[in-house]
């Protein structure tokens, strides 16, 4: 009877086991990684890495501004920017993922920074310059953008603190070839002393082709800021400045007329022609043998 009674219970069991769900197996962990930037910005920052990989085989790196670290930290308060990238290759080189992120200590003294971020052309001898600038001292001035030769009246007023951008339009000097902001602090003078920070980028250019007209019976040559032709005869210029080129006739020869060139001062005529350089020009000079 003892028998059959732990043969029943045995049987009962094993039923029950049979009946009973089966218990899932969770999932092997999807492989991610990330790098997470931590810290104000402006004393401090942390750049720390984080991995999540299924098991098997791998070799994880974490490189700060492509520097290996030994572990999956990183701290700095180094003025500077930083990117931390994290890695993770299976031992047969196959990617298995890699994430990224960047942080940027500011000094925690006073600190300045001005940019230009775009010269425009308005067609009318004028540029648009678009600028950016931060800086924590309450005691910056002014803003002024301008040519390499000198400085526009154009300006950011009194006071100008934290992050800061906006456009301003200025007339460059006729020998100008660089836009130009610059930043001042309280007490400089703009006409005697150098700026806290400037920055400067090419203004616009045009080109201006020169040549001998095809239908010259003569020879001469063509000059003019930067040209020297034949031999020299291609050169780019700021656009909205003005070109004043002089056509010579070689001995036996008469100088006839322009080609191609509308002369903003002179005439088709007249050995010298001024071109105002709004677009690319081409420009040939006519000469005659006598």
């Amino acid at each position: 009877m003892k028998r059959l009674l732990i043969a029943v219970v045995v049987a009962a069991t094993a039923l029950l086991g049979a009946l009973a769900p089966a218990v899932a197996k969770a999932p092997p962990p999807k492989p991610s990684c990330s790098v997470i930037a931590t810290g104000d910005g402006t004393a401090s920052i942390s750049l720390v890495a984080s991995v999540v990989l299924p098991s098997g085989k791998s070799t994880t790196t974490f490189t700060v501004n492509g520097v290996a670290q030994a572990g999956l930290s990183f701290t700095s308060s180094d003025p500077g920017t930083y990117t931390g990238t994290v890695t993770v290759l299976r031992n047969d080189g196959a990617l298995v993922c890699s994430a990224s992120a960047s942080a940027t200590v500011v000094n925690a003294e006073t600190f300045y920074t001005c940019s230009i971020d775009s010269v425009t052309s308005n067609g009318d001898g004028t540029f648009e310059v678009s600028w950016s600038a931060n800086t924590n001292d309450a005691n910056l001035v002014e803003i002024f953008v301008g040519g390499e030769n000198g400085l526009s009246e154009n300006q950011v007023g009194d006071s100008v603190t934290g992050p800061q951008s906006g456009a301003l339009t200025f007339t460059p000097d006729p020998a100008d070839t660089m836009a130009v902001v610059s930043v001042y602090h309280d007490g400089n003078d703009q006409n005697t002393e150098s700026p806290t920070c400037f920055d400067m980028e090419a203004l616009p250019t045009t080109s201006l082709t020169v040549g001998i007209s095809p239908l010259s019976t003569g020879t001469g040559t063509v000059t003019g800021t930067g040209i020297a032709c034949p031999g020299d005869c291609d050169e780019a210029y700021v656009i909205g400045s003005s070109i004043t080129l002089t056509a010579t006739p070689d001995e036996g020869s008469t100088f006839t007329r322009w080609f191609g060139v509308f002369c903003a001062e002179g005439d088709s005529f007249h050995t010298t022609c001024t071109v105002h350089m709004t677009e690319p020009q081409n420009a040939e000079a006519g000469f005659q043998a006598v």
